[in-house]
């Protein structure tokens, strides 16, 4: 019969976990608390995925094997392996294409973002790749003229061209996007160096989207003109459309449209709140709803699950 596995992810709770004990001896049979006893067959096992040991006892370690992985050893690549064997499993030359730009662009700019900038608040290296393949994958749409209509991408040297720009400008909305305005400078000298993604000479690389035609184009360019709706709008619900605001915009209403969660950050007075509902507004009322919940230094998981 085939190997079952009984897979527990999550932190080990110092109550229940002492149930497992005579369920990891050789008779493999979990006694509850009422007396019941279940027996497992013979090809169930069980692993546990836990972030530490602190509240397990001697008892349990000793009966189970210990892997320890360490995040600094395993690296992002197993994850951008998977990653693209998922999304390209038959396409062995678009395959290539993304491991090669991982290699050769990603992962010196990773370098090179630890050593020479600064963010506000730090992103991990896996952490900043696995946002990457999200953003990218949100950007390559037949809109944007990566793939067909079925999700089939495109081939040939005209499409590894248009799909470098989009993967330069998804690395700068995750993996550069929490530097500060300094580490910003630096990424925009880093980038035109090392010559991928072939930006124009003037303005910075974060001052650049990927037009319709495929090509670079300002942000600044996009920004529509604006007026109050009525004479007697109040002046705290006027918001006037900036670069940051349409750019913002952009990364975050791609990112909900296709179901994934995003995270705001910024200083107090940037407009986080007023971009956040801005966003919740405009999406469609026949497939989402909104939930809004206040928190501040004081709040407490617990606090918001009552």
């Amino acid at each position: 019969p085939d190997e079952k596995w009984i897979t527990f992810d999550g932190p080990i709770d110092a109550m229940w976990v002492e149930s497992m004990n005579s369920v990891m001896d050789d008779n493999k049979i979990l006694t509850l608390i009422n007396g019941d006893r279940i027996p497992l067959v013979g090809p169930m096992s069980l692993m546990f995925e836990v972030e530490d040991l602190a509240v397990a006892s001697p008892a349990t370690v000793s009966r189970a094997g210990m892997i320890y992985m360490d995040q600094a050893e395993l690296g992002y690549m197993p994850f951008v392996l998977s990653w693209l064997q998922r999304r390209w499993p038959d396409e062995a030359e678009t395959h290539d294409f993304y491991l090669g730009l991982f290699e050769n662009f990603v992962k010196p700019l990773l370098l090179f973002r630890e050593l020479e900038c600064r963010e506000p608040v730090p992103i991990s290296d896996f952490m900043a790749v696995r946002s990457l393949c999200i953003l990218f994958q949100s950007l390559h749409t037949e809109a944007n003229g990566l793939c067909n209509a079925d999700g089939t991408s495109y081939a040939g040297e005209e499409y590894q061209k248009l799909a470098e720009r989009w993967f330069v400008f998804a690395t700068m909305w995750s993996a550069c996007a929490a530097v500060d305005e300094k580490g910003r400078v630096k990424m925009d000298t880093y980038v035109r160096d090392v010559e991928v993604g072939k930006f124009p000479p003037a303005n910075k690389i974060f001052d650049y989207y990927v037009n319709k035609e495929g090509e670079w184009g300002l942000w600044e360019a996009t920004v529509p003109s604006w007026a109050p709706s009525s004479p007697t709008m109040q002046f705290a619900k006027m918001t006037v459309p900036t670069v940051d605001t349409v750019r913002n915009s952009f990364v975050v209403r791609t990112l909900v449209m296709c179901g994934h969660h995003t995270l705001v950050t910024g200083d107090t007075g940037t407009g986080k709140t007023v971009a956040a509902q801005e966003e919740l507004d405009a999406l469609p009322l026949d497939s989402h709803a909104q939930l809004i919940i206040n928190f501040s230094a004081a709040t407490a998981s617990k606090t918001t699950q009552d």
